[in-house]
């Protein structure tokens, strides 16, 4: 920590999912897959009600989705202009208990912009002006504590749906195939553009 307000008790936190912003989602989305090896494993209509269309890659254990506006005054499209074209949109963390985090952000200043609630997932979207760079999102499934998102929880008992269904019918065949693993290198080097990055990167570990 960087002296600023810790969170008591604070469980476990993994990255689920990097969310990437485009004018178009092609080329863009054809150029990645085929530079990296992957195969589009996702696409979330609900995403529509945003003004968004999308497209999800699996990594290993995370997904890297890209998302790009179709109409006019959408969030992402401000992003773009904003940021003078296409970069990193979303940071997506799984945690044990989105609320919790949200609230820790508060007491920071930071305010909670969005709150999903379609069950099995729950998800908390910090306000992106305050985290002075892109979203940041703090998720819980039901079920899907496995970091390697299998289809049975650690008690032995089936997953609920959203876990690793989420990367689609063929998410096993993609590790098995070693698409994923193919891609880890250049997955790790992604990283988001984050303005006046020496205080931004302290602000995001303190949150």
């Amino acid at each position: 920590m960087t002296g600023g307000i810790e969170m008591a008790g604070a469980g476990y936190m993994r990255l689920r999912q990097i969310c990437l912003v485009a004018p178009r989602l092609e080329p863009v989305i054809g150029d990645i897959a085929g530079i990296m090896g992957l195969n589009v494993c996702y696409r979330d209509g609900n995403v529509a009600k945003y003004g968004l269309e999308n497209a999800l890659l699996p990594v290993d254990t995370i997904l890297l989705e890209v998302v790009a506006p179709f109409q006019p005054g959408t969030a992402a499209g401000r992003f773009i202009e904003k940021t003078g074209g296409r970069g990193g949109y979303m940071a997506i963390f799984c945690c044990d208990d989105p609320d919790a985090r949200g609230t820790h952000a508060r007491e920071m200043g930071v305010r909670v912009a969005n709150v999903i609630d379609h069950a099995p997932y729950h998800g908390v979207q910090l306000h992106p002006r305050d985290c002075r760079a892109a979203f940041i999102e703090f998720n819980h499934t039901d079920g899907s504590d496995d970091i390697l998102g299998a289809d049975r929880g650690r008690d032995g008992k089936p997953a609920a749906a959203g876990s690793c269904r989420a990367l689609g019918p063929d998410h096993r065949n993609c590790r098995e195939h070693g698409q994923v693993r193919r891609a880890r290198a250049e997955a790790a080097q992604l990283q988001l553009h984050l303005h006046q990055r020496p205080k931004r990167h302290h602000e995001w570990a303190d949150v």
